[in-house]
């Protein structure tokens, strides 16, 4: 019998500095968060010491790979993606939109969690690449202007 594998595809929209990585990262490290398999990280700004604590972490776990990607054109596609994997886009709506509706629409056949990390819902891309009225979201969790997020957990 095959196990049960969840599927996530998650925007997490709130303005700067309101806890969008922090909860991200506190379901990727915490003993009862996701199980992953790889972790494909596309961001332009890698070098914050929240990713490279997080690289350093997984690099002493057997069997789980930190991908990072800081262009748009070192993205893998979904059909290249490893299987029970998480995709983290951050902050990268000012870009190119494919690779993100790809995965939305795409990531769940190949086991893939998507999470993406926005100041905008409105730039959310969850139609599929021909425009398509299939709406891949299926968590989402908005940050408040007013209101700190300082424990998740």
């Amino acid at each position: 019998m095959e196990t049960y594998y969840r599927i996530v595809f998650a925007p997490y929209c709130g303005p700067s500095n309101r806890g969008k990585t922090n909860a991200v990262l506190a379901l990727l490290t915490h003993p009862n968060g996701l199980r992953f398999a790889n972790l494909y990280v596309y961001s332009k700004s890698l070098n914050q010491p929240k990713y490279t604590l997080l690289k350093r972490m997984l690099v002493n776990v057997e069997g789980v790979d930190f991908l990072p990607f800081a262009d748009h054109e070192q993205v893998i596609s979904p059909d290249e993606a490893r299987p029970e994997s998480v995709i983290l886009f951050d902050d990268v709506a000012c870009g190119k939109q494919d690779h993100i509706r790809n995965y939305f629409c795409m990531g769940r056949h190949k086991r893939v969690d998507c999470f993406y990390l926005c100041q905008t819902y409105t730039r959310c891309a969850t139609r599929g690449p021909s425009g398509s009225a299939h709406e891949g979201l299926g968590y989402g969790l908005g940050f408040p202007r007013n209101a700190r997020l300082t424990h998740v957990g």
